[in-house]
């Protein structure tokens, strides 16, 4: 896929590395700020797919759940039912939907060109997201990236870590200072 023509002047490609001088290290959440990643999985029916695992399980999904595209808030309610073995399925099948989803999925103009810039100013980056690391660290292969930016994904069986909290944070801070091309799958707690 071709590189975002966002950021295409001489001008905008030496105005970043500036902004980026205090910082220490660049966190960017991957659906978004990377690429689009929600049309895409929307697309493949993502939740629809949770909701009937759940359902396949012998438990009663939500009526507002039973109409929202996201499928990781129907797998947060999976996680507060207690079912491990219901939250390892549902991650089987919901990380080859987001595989599928990060090979279609279109960068954020200028994302790219950034993260470059970030790396050229010797800047750590990291990308986190309530998604598998593995499927992040495939858009990342795609694109020509995996030099440049650690991947922080989900912890499967604790909702509770992923976003908003801050724990992903913390330990895309933490790896600031590593060599890029890694990730983290999961972390604990100190």
């Amino acid at each position: 896929m071709p590189e975002s023509p966002a950021i295409a002047s001489d001008e905008a490609r030496t105005m970043i590395p500036r902004l980026l001088v205090r910082a220490r290290a660049l966190i960017l959440s991957v659906d978004g700020p990377v690429c689009a990643l929600t049309p895409q999985l929307s697309s493949l029916g993502a939740a629809d797919r949770v909701r009937g695992l759940v359902e396949v399980a012998g438990h009663r999904v939500p009526a507002e759940l039973t109409v929202v595209d996201d499928p990781l808030m129907v797998m947060r309610f999976a996680g507060s039912l207690g079912d491990v073995r219901l939250l390892c399925d549902i991650e089987d099948v919901l990380a080859r939907l987001e595989l599928l989803a990060m090979m279609k999925a279109h960068p954020t103009p200028g994302a790219h060109e950034v993260v470059r810039a970030s790396r050229a100013a010797a800047k750590g980056v990291s990308m986190v997201g309530d998604q598998a690391a593995w499927t992040m660290e495939r858009y990342l292969a795609i694109h020509a990236l995996t030099d440049q930016v650690n991947a922080v994904g989900r912890w499967t069986v604790q909702p509770q870590r992923w976003m908003p909290d801050a724990h992903p944070l913390r330990c895309a801070a933490m790896l600031r200072s590593r060599p890029s091309g890694g990730s983290l799958h999961r972390f604990n707690r100190t």
